[in-house]
């Protein structure tokens, strides 16, 4: 019945923003805390997994950008790769990365 279809629909539709926000606030919170090696370990562990989970994405990114000046080469690229096997797109990132790189 169409009815009993858009109600479910609705219903899961509430479950996933809900764990969309959850993810979202996991992330930032993990991102914050870990360490240059953990955060670029875990993007290149999503992506070899396909996994692209956005929100993850962002708040590595934004740490990335805050902490350049705290990742290796290793960690830069493994993060760069990361971004790119899921097609996430930070042109900010990338520049920020670029400079650091060419910096070390």
């Amino acid at each position: 019945d169409k009815a009993f279809t858009e109600n479910v629909s609705r219903v899961v539709l509430r479950q996933l923003r809900t764990k969309r926000e959850r993810v979202e606030r996991t992330g930032r919170q993990i991102a914050v805390h870990w360490k240059p090696q953990e955060l670029s370990i875990l993007a290149w562990s999503f992506a070899t997994l396909a996994l692209e989970d956005s929100a993850l994405f962002r708040a590595i990114s934004e740490q990335v950008k805050r902490r350049t000046d705290e990742f290796g080469s290793q960690e830069l690229s493994n993060m760069i790769w990361a971004c790119g096997k899921v097609a996430y797109r930070d042109i900010d990132l990338m520049d920020k990365v670029a400079g650091e790189s060419l910096s070390k």
